[in-house]
């Protein structure tokens, strides 16, 4: 096409074999671009391909200067007698910066609930802690 930007198409090369033989021949190796990758660096790139938005996210979270892990006490986003959804508790934790990921019932030895199902349904959340990202 002419006056239009073209795309090049690379190519994802997994078998370690098929990278030497691109790179031991000079005229694969000018005439393709690829890479190798494992995956998961697969799929990374596969998301910010689809959406690249997706990228700020992926940086913040797999960066080395990422995010860190926390629980802190349900006081924090809700006042006491109050009922909330985990999707309103979220909102309130992004005011601060945070992005709650789960919740677990204070001084349990019970599993943490990531990625809650029933987001909207409100509920109190008194005697529970919240994992969050920081």
């Amino acid at each position: 096409t002419h006056g239009e930007e073209q795309s090049p198409i690379i190519c994802e090369i997994l078998d370690p074999h098929t990278q030497r033989t691109i790179n031991e021949s000079e005229h694969l190796s000018l005439a393709s671009d690829f890479c190798q990758t494992n995956r998961f660096i697969a799929q990374v790139m596969t998301m910010v391909a689809e959406d690249r938005t997706v990228k700020a996210l992926l940086d913040e979270l797999l960066g080395s200067q990422g995010v860190s892990i926390a629980v802190v006490p349900s006081d924090r986003y809700i006042r006491p007698g109050e009922e909330l959804s985990f999707f309103s508790v979220a909102r309130r934790a992004l005011c601060l910066g945070e992005i709650v990921i789960g919740y677990q019932l204070r001084r349990s030895v019970e599993a943490t609930v990531l990625n809650p199902p029933d987001k909207h349904v409100t509920f109190s959340w008194t005697c529970y802690d919240f994992a969050i990202l920081e």
